[in-house]
């Protein structure tokens, strides 16, 4: 028999199919507990389906108030009238249409309310039609609802994905206008219609910025890498509001689409960080010291967004002076130019060297989400483990390609991060230097459940220097493993080649393998347990040349309005002689 499905759909897809979409009551003191109650048991036979099973649990009203008791017998009849209702409605949203709710209530020594579920034949979706309310859209939805079963939420979710495509498509302002169900019991199958109103196709026809103060209301619309005439879709939007705040210079973006014409109007508002800052950092491991920065930060210094940024860092192995300027759309549209000034002095168990360097580099957005970073270095050198020729004077190119599919800077939990570097350099010192720096690093993140609570961290490391030797090529261009940011478990560079005098200098190639698994326990904590492994090796074949090294162990997060502050502790799996058993790292942000 086949009828309207008015009534069906109303059970079927009006039904809160997870219980969490009942128009919410203002929550009730608890009842007193009445002493002159008649106490009761209740029974739950089937149905088999076992989610199904779980959700009629959970409804039963006569389980939530089972230990106040019953006043009465005629409650309890109430009571059990109501969830009867509630199991047949579960039934129909989980496509059991045919299923039956009964229940009856006995009394010996006591009450027993007693409920039977009979779940009867699933049904599944027959026919899955989509009709167009106006202008057929240049769209063909995919029959992807056709054979499942046909529950509410496969309904619902068929048309949700049809949606979502026609707004991905720039059919902005498209919406679901109504859903038809027609019920055939003897085919067992539910025919469904929906009706979609696609719009038109919108796209951006102008700009309305709100909110900038100091910096060119022009220069906000590039920032958000929006441009007239192209198709609006809520992903743009967001990747618009996301571009803004990456510049640094906002505390707020917000970018919304303005009125109902198809060339539609982008609103644009912002607020402004204060033009300067002053930030700092303190990291401290257990064998390698501590390391503290302070740095200074002008935005828009010259009015046009630009931002110079000074930063000093002072530890117990490393003492440095960095530099940056960053300035948009210099020689091309849409290239920023970083400028830097570097220098460094390093003495890592008695090795010492002393940089500075002069970068240049312009970026540019290549495709979505993708960044090229190219343009050069000239670069001075004094490596004190040189016998001979300690002072190398090098002039680089640099090519960098990344992509961050990260949902969140400091700590993600989906998606994934890569970088490819290519860095080729020429100089001298004594003799003619000819070395390529070569470099791959990706990370990913998975989520184990649908809270995000776990999470899934791994990370791969490549590099190879080609042309000169290990040994002539300066030591701050070499390869080093070990440390909070790479193999942990083992001291900062010293997971890889060491010297007779059991000194870290670093290798012609690197490895590096880490695995986390992330808990968020709450609000304010996490923890991680983690192994990595790699390191440091002779040869320029990453793996060759060197032992392999190994590290394990676990942390603790906490989420600070700056980002995760991280304290971990790990052992290595194979320590060298003299290694200590265990190190301790403390610095802000997840590992990787």
């Amino acid at each position: 028999m086949i009828f309207p499905a008015a009534l069906s759909l109303i059970a079927a897809l009006s039904f809160p199919f997870f219980g969490g979409d009942e128009e919410k009551q203002p929550e009730k003191p608890p009842e007193p507990v009445d002493t002159q109650a008649l106490a009761y048991d209740v029974t739950l036979i089937g149905p088999d389906d076992p989610d199904l099973a779980e959700r009629i649990r959970g409804d039963l009203e006569l389980e939530k108030k089972k230990e106040r008791g019953t006043p009465s017998v005629g409650v309890l009849e109430s009571r059990m009238e109501k969830d009867l209702e509630r199991a047949r409605h579960a039934l129909q949203a989980y496509g059991y249409y045919d299923g039956t709710a009964t229940g009856a209530i006995t009394q010996d020594t006591r009450l027993h309310a007693t409920i039977r579920v009979e779940q009867g034949l699933l049904y599944r979706i027959g026919v899955f039609a989509v009709t167009w309310q106006g202008a057929r859209p240049a769209y063909t939805p995919q029959t992807v609802g056709e054979g499942l079963p046909a529950t509410g939420l496969n309904i619902v979710a068929a048309g949700e994905r049809i949606v979502a495509e026609l707004k991905t498509l720039g059919y902005f302002d498209a919406r679901m206008v109504e859903r038809r169900a027609v019920l055939d019991r003897g085919a067992g199958k539910v025919d469904v219609t929906l009706i979609v109103d696609p719009g038109n196709v919108v796209s951006v026809g102008g700009f309305k910025v709100s909110g900038a103060e100091t910096i060119p209301e022009a220069r906000v619309v590039r920032l958000s890498k929006l441009e007239i005439g192209e198709l609006l879709t809520p992903p743009r939007l967001q990747e618009a509001e996301d571009k803004l705040m990456e510049s640094g210079i906002f505390n707020e973006a917000r970018v919304s689409a303005i009125g109902v014409a198809p060339a539609r109007l982008i609103g644009l508002t912002v607020t402004e960080r204060l033009p300067r800052s002053i930030s700092g950092a303190i990291k401290w491991s257990l064998q390698d010291g501590y390391a503290i920065e302070a740095a200074w930060e002008h935005r828009n210094i010259f009015g046009d967004a630009e931002k110079l940024r000074a930063a000093i860092t002072v530890g117990s192995l490393t003492q440095s002076l960095d530099v940056s300027y960053r300035e948009y759309d210099v020689l091309f549209d849409n290239h920023t130019l970083v400028a830097s000034l570097n220098v460094a002095h390093e003495d890592v168990d008695g090795l010492v060297y002393e940089q500075a360097a002069l970068i240049g580099t312009l970026e540019t957005d290549i495709y979505k989400g993708v960044i090229l970073r190219y343009g050069g270095s000239i670069e001075y050198v004094h490596d004190e483990t040189q016998l001979e020729g300690g002072d190398f004077a090098l002039v680089g190119l640099r090519v960098e390609a990344t992509y961050d599919g990260a949902n969140d800077l400091f700590d993600p939990t989906e998606g994934f991060r890569a970088s490819v570097r290519i860095g080729p350099y020429i100089g001298w010192n004594g003799d003619l230097r000819n070395f390529t720096i070569l470099e791959a690093v990706g990370s990913a993140y998975l989520p184990l459940d649908e809270e995000k609570t776990w999470v899934l961290a791994g990370r791969l490391r490549l590099g190879s220097i080609v042309g000169d030797g290990r040994d002539d090529i300066p030591l701050p261009k070499r390869f080093f493993a070990g440390g909070g940011g790479s193999i942990r478990g083992y001291s900062y560079k010293r997971a890889g080649p060491i010297d007779a005098d059991d000194r870290p200098i670093g290798g012609a190639s690197v490895v590096e393998f880490n695995g986390e698994v992330r808990w968020r326990i709450n609000e304010d904590f996490g923890a991680a347990v983690f192994v990595d492994a790699g390191g440091a090796f002779e040869s320029n074949i990453p793996g060759q040349g060197g032992d392999w090294f190994i590290g394990a162990g676990a942390g603790v997060r906490y989420y600070s309005p700056i980002g995760p502050v991280r304290l971990d502790v790990a052992a290595p799996i194979n320590a060298r002689s003299g290694e200590p058993g265990v190190q301790i790292y403390v610095s802000i942000g997840q590992a990787f």
